[in-house]
């Protein structure tokens, strides 16, 4: 739904500058003023205090974002939730988005820029995806890419410091934490999603009925919400920071099937070591330094429950579970296993790279069992297509029992996903491209 009436951004007169004087505000972030106040939030580049950017004069700020006394949820949605398609089975007591047939909403004259990360072989300006998200939309994007990892976050910060802000950033996993967002949507580089959310976009409130605790998570420490989570409520997602992989061309060489205790496990380390058909410079159980303290967490789970943090809920409080004589017993067997060579000293100093070239080794993975999120963890070249990959040949291990019986494995009950989607001051129609996000969340 478009309002010819709503404003449009354009820029805030003035802004004090970094020496006191007066500084033009074009709705951009000076390179200078940027640059001079990055150091302040220790390694993440954060802006000044300026006014934020606002939308067709002084009051359009209050009329697109609500200011700073705006309620979240106190606004009154303009815009339906689209029908349900009709045919479609869902699991019994199913929660989640469902299909729905939208309306194509926007004007197609303006061209959004978005910046996203991507891989070298995706064109986002030609992707399937991309094509039909416009076609159902009618909101015309213009890609401003930026490759994944560090080097993008390099790339961002250099944009961002130009002060040629996109209308839009999908920020992704790696590129701001939520922190740096909270920070920036504080310093006015991001606007308040809020009020735009709560009237404009019935498919993300539908997330947030659906997951009760999910916005509040998201918020700022401020109150506001400045980005649009990226929804995954996966069960790859909530249980796989402890996920442990073990090889089963070795459990096939030796005749053996996956342990079912520690003490299984103990047996079956025997037999890796005696097993002659393991690739030479083989290790028995490792990681890498970085993700070394998620195997630990995955074998004592045969001891106690361990959340990642290293604290646990009792009643209304929290605490250290470290004091838990099950957890020392868990740590004195850890000791254990390097002592008898079952657990390779190469955790503590593998780099991510080490451990990918053990992974892709020409005969098979050098590992018997090994920590990995995903298959990325642990093999740079994942093939799930040959049957000699360590994608295919490494498999999940299940929770272990431990000497009393204890069998648990870590379960992230907020893992919903990550901040995903925020808005600049530089945007001629911030409707537009919440609706343009909302439909995604469908």
């Amino acid at each position: 739904m478009n309002d010819p009436d709503r404003p449009t951004c354009s820029s805030h007169p003035s802004a004090p500058a970094a020496d006191g004087g007066p500084q033009r505000r074009t709705g951009k972030v000076s390179r200078r003023a940027f640059l001079e106040r990055s150091a302040s939030s220790g390694g993440a580049v954060v802006i000044t205090p300026a006014v934020l950017a606002v939308c067709s004069g002084e009051d359009g700020t209050e009329e697109i974002t609500g200011g700073d006394d705006y309620a979240p949820g106190s606004a009154d949605l303009q815009v339906e939730i689209a029908p349900e398609i009709d045919g479609i089975l869902y699991p019994e007591e199913y929660v989640g988005p469902r299909a729905r047939e939208l309306e194509p909403f926007g004007d197609g004259t303006t061209d959004f820029t978005i910046l996203s990360q991507t891989d070298p072989e995706l064109d986002l300006e030609t992707n399937y995806y991309s094509t039909l998200v416009e076609e159902k939309t009618g909101v015309k994007a213009t890609y401003v890419t930026v490759p994944a990892g560090e080097d993008g976050k390099t790339k961002v910060n250099a944009i961002v410091a130009s002060g040629e802000l996109p209308h839009a950033l999908m920020v992704g996993q790696d590129i701001f934490n939520p922190s740096e967002i909270s920070i920036y949507g504080q310093q006015g580089l991001f606007i308040p999603l809020d009020k735009l959310i709560d009237e404009n976009a019935p498919h993300i409130l539908d997330m947030f009925d659906s997951f009760p605790d999910m916005r509040q998570q998201y918020t700022a420490p401020d109150g506001k919400l400045y980005a649009v989570p990226s929804m995954n409520d996966c069960y790859h997602c909530k249980s796989a920071n402890v996920r442990t992989w073990i090889n089963q061309d070795w459990l096939k060489g030796i005749g053996a099937s996956a342990p079912e205790s520690l003490e299984d496990y103990a047996a079956v380390m025997d037999e890796f070591r005696a097993y002659t058909g393991k690739p030479d410079g083989s290790v028995m159980t490792t990681t890498d330094a970085d993700t070394m303290l998620q195997l630990f967490q995955f074998f004592l789970g045969s001891f106690l429950e361990v959340p990642d943090l290293w604290m646990r809920r009792a009643g209304s409080t929290l605490e250290w579970h470290h004091p838990d004589p099950a957890f020392r017993e868990g740590i004195i067997w850890i000791q254990e296993q390097f002592a008898a060579g079952n657990f390779d000293p190469g955790i503590f100093s593998n780099t991510a790279e080490q451990y990918q070239k053990l992974g892709d080794g020409v005969d098979g993975p050098r590992f018997g069992v090994g920590y990995g999120y995903s298959t990325y963890q642990f093999s740079s070249i994942a093939d799930y297509t040959d049957p000699d990959s360590a994608a295919l040949i490494m498999t999940p291990l299940a929770p272990m029992a431990g000497p009393g019986g204890v069998r648990t494995a870590q379960w992230d009950h907020f893992s919903y996903g990550y901040l995903n989607y925020v808005i600049t001051p530089e945007c001629p129609d911030p409707v537009q491209l919440i609706r343009w996000a909302d439909y995604q969340e469908e």
